[in-house]
C-alpha cells in the first residue's frame, strides 16, 4: 500500500482530512492530532522510496535527533514515526485564518512590494533561519545543516495583525538528507532517478521540487555540498524577492531594485566559492541588522524636529546589553537588543544637590548590588 492511497482516515494519533500536496517523494495531508485537537500537516513518504534500506537508516537517525531542531525560524517537526510500514513526518506550519499554509511565493505574487523596509525584514528573517541551520550541529551534519531544498515554496509565513509584521518559517531543511544522504553522488540519488522520471511523465513537469535554478554550480557537477550552498541559496532567494518587488501585474518594464544594498549582497552571495567574500549566513545577518538599525536612526534624525523643551534625545547605534542572568524572573536572561531612539526628561542638578542625595540613597531590596549607605 502506498502512502498516497491510505484506505483509512486515521494514522496513529492523527486524523487525516485531505491531501494538500503531492510530489515525487511525499504526500502531504491536512490532519488533526486527536489527543491535542491540534491542526498539523502529516507528510507520508512514498512507498517506492521508503522501501529502500538506505532511506530507513537515515529515517531512524533523523527520528532520534529531530528534537534538537526546535529553532525559532524553522517549521517545527513535532513527530517522526512509522506505522504499518508507512513512514511519516508531522510538521506544524504557520496557518492563515482558513487553516491553510501560505508560502512566500504566494505572498510575493499577491502583493506588490514597494517598501524597502518590508523587503529587508523578509530577507533578514530568512538569513536568520539559514544562520540557525549553520549553527545546528547534528551527527549527519557536523558542520551545520545544508538547506538543499529551500526555495520560495518552502518558506512559509503568517501575518500578525497586532504586530503588523510578517513572520517567516523555513521548511524542507532535512528532506535532502532524508532522500539523498549527505553527498550528491550517494547511491540513493541514482535509485530515485526512476521515481523522478515517472513523476515527471505523469505531471509533465521538469522538476518535482521546482528548485533547480537555486542549485549552485558546484552541486550541478556532483561535488559535495558545503556551507557555501546556504550562502548561494540566500543570494538566489534575495534575487527572486527583488525581481518580484519591481515587477507588477501589468508587466511594466524592469525598474531599479528597491534595495541596492540587497542587490549588492545577492551578487556577493552568488560569487564562486573560491572568490566569495562572505564566509557564512550569520555574517550576512549581522550586516543586514546593522544596516537596518543605521537606516532607522538616520530616518529618525532626518524626520525629527527640535527636541521638546526640557527633554534630551537618547540614541544607540549598536545593540546594548539588556536583562539579567540573576535578577527578577521577568528580567532574565541577559541578551543584546536594539533600542529605538527616544526622548528623556532633563533633570539638571548641582554638585551640592547630588552630595545631599547620596547619603540617603539605598538600593532596592531585590537589587543584587550592595546595600551600604553612601558616605
Amino acid at each position: 500500500m502506498t502512502s498516497s492511497s491510505l484506505d483509512k482516515p486515521q494514522l496513529g494519533d492523527y486524523l487525516l482530512h485531505e491531501v494538500v500536496e503531492e510530489n515525487a517523494f511525499t504526500t502531504v495531508y491536512l490532519a488533526t492530532k486527536t489527543s491535542q485537537s491540534q491542526k498539523v500537516f502529516l507528510q507520508t513518504i512514498n512507498a517506492s522510496i521508503s522501501n529502500n534500506e538506505n532511506f530507513i537508516v537515515r529515517f531512524e537517525l533523523l527520528k532520534n535527533t529531530y528534537q534538537q531542531l526546535k529553532l525559532s525560524k524553522l517549521v517545527p517537526i513535532i513527530d517522526i514515526d512509522c506505522i504499518n510500514n508507512i513512514y511519516y513526518l508531522v510538521k506544524k506550519y504557520p496557518l492563515n485564518s482558513n487553516f491553510q499554509r501560505s508560502t512566500l511565493k504566494d505572498f510575493l505574487t499577491s502583493k506588490n512590494l514597494t517598501s524597502t523596509e518590508e523587503i529587508e525584514d523578509i530577507v533578514e528573517q530568512i538569513a536568520h533561519g539559514l544562520s540557525q541551520l549553520e549553527d545546528s550541529k547534528l551527527p549527519f551534519f557536523p558542520e551545520g545543516i545544508i538547506a538543499d531544498t529551500l526555495d520560495l515554496e518552502h518558506i512559509f509565513f503568517y501575518y500578525n495583525e497586532d504586530e503588523k509584521k510578517l513572520h517567516i518559517s523555513l521548511d524542507g531543511y532535512l528532506e535532502s538528507f532524508l532522500f539523498y544522504g549527505d553527498s550528491p553522488c550517494d547511491t540513493l540519488r541514482y535509485f530515485f532517478e526512476q521515481t523522478f522520471y515517472q513523476w515527471k511523465q505523469q505531471n509533465k513537469s521538469s522538476s518535482p521540487y521546482k528548485n533547480q535554478n537555486l542549485y549552485p554550480p558546484y552541486l550541478r557537477t556532483n561535488q559535495p555540498a558545503n556551507k557555501f550552498h546556504n550562502i548561494y541559496t540566500l543570494g538566489s532567494i534575495i534575487r527572486h524577492i527583488l525581481s518580484y518587488s519591481h515587477s507588477s501585474k501589468d508587466n511594466s518594464p524592469y525598474l531599479p531594485p528597491l534595495s541596492s544594498y540587497l542587490e549588492e549582497t545577492s551578487i556577493k552571495c552568488l560569487a564562486p566559492k573560491e572568490s566569495n567574500p562572505i564566509s557564512s549566513c550569520k555574517e550576512i545577518l549581522t550586516s543586514i541588522r546593522k544596516k537596518r538599525q543605521k537606516s532607522l536612526n538616520s530616518t529618525f534624525y532626518k524626520k525629527k524636529e527640535p527636541s521638546p523643551r526640557g527633554m534630551s534625545l537618547i540614541s544607540f547605534e549598536e545593540k546594548v546589553l539588556l536583562g539579567s542572568n540573576n535578577g527578577l524572573e521577568n528580567e532574565q536572561p541577559l541578551f543584546k537588543g536594539h533600542i529605538k531612539p527616544f526622548y528623556i526628561d532633563q533633570a539638571p542638578i548641582t554638585c551640592l544637590q547630588m552630595e545631599a542625595f547620596l547619603p540617603n540613597y539605598k538600593r532596592h531590596p531585590l537589587s543584587n548590588g550592595d546595600s551600604q549607605d553612601r558616605k
